[in-house]
């Protein structure tokens, strides 16, 4: 009994596949690594993942393109096949966009280690800004201060300051 299901090339060819195929094209171009570098603007690191067959620690999006590019740049034969190949091994991370940015791509240990300290935060602007506000109210001459800067637009919004009289001076 055989099997109805004939793998599509794609299906034949592995990441360390493809980094061969890449590499290989790139030394019959006569290419270094820095050259293709410096003419994709793709990453050193980069380079090397998909050279070394790594899965793309980017968003897979990016990594095909990168990809695309590359094997545009050295002219490599079945690019076609390799790119759906390289599409079809490094789809799982399409659902990368579905995550906040600050999950995917940004170690904050700080929130991750202790969820309270979010609130902690907040809490201290919180106080920060009413200890600002009653300054304001506490102290006439800082109030004096931020009325006299303020645009006359907003000024006019305000209710009337009503500023203390400066002190007398003797005149003699």
């Amino acid at each position: 009994m055989t099997d109805k299901h004939q793998p599509h090339p794609y299906e034949l060819l592995s990441l360390e596949d493809i980094g061969t195929l890449l590499r290989e094209a790139r030394e019959r171009e006569g290419l270094t690594k820095t050259d293709v570098s410096s003419r994709t603007k793709i990453t050193m690191e980069q380079l090397n993942t998909i050279e070394d067959g790594r899965p793309p620690k980017i968003a897979s999006v990016y990594a095909r393109g990168f990809l695309r590019t590359y094997s545009e740049l050295v002219h490599l034969e079945n690019a076609d096949v390799v790119y759906e190949a390289y599409k079809h091994l490094t789809s799982r991370n399409d659902d990368d966009f579905d995550k906040p940015l600050t999950s995917k791509y940004m170690d904050n240990k700080l929130l991750a280690e202790n969820p309270s300290n979010t609130l902690n935060i907040v809490i201290v602007v919180l106080v920060i800004l009413v200890l600002g506000l009653i300054g304001l109210y506490v102290s006439p001459s800082f109030r004096a201060k931020a009325y006299s800067v303020m645009p006359d637009a907003l000024r006019a919004k305000l209710p009337a300051f009503e500023q203390a009289a400066p002190p007398a001076t003797e005149e003699a």
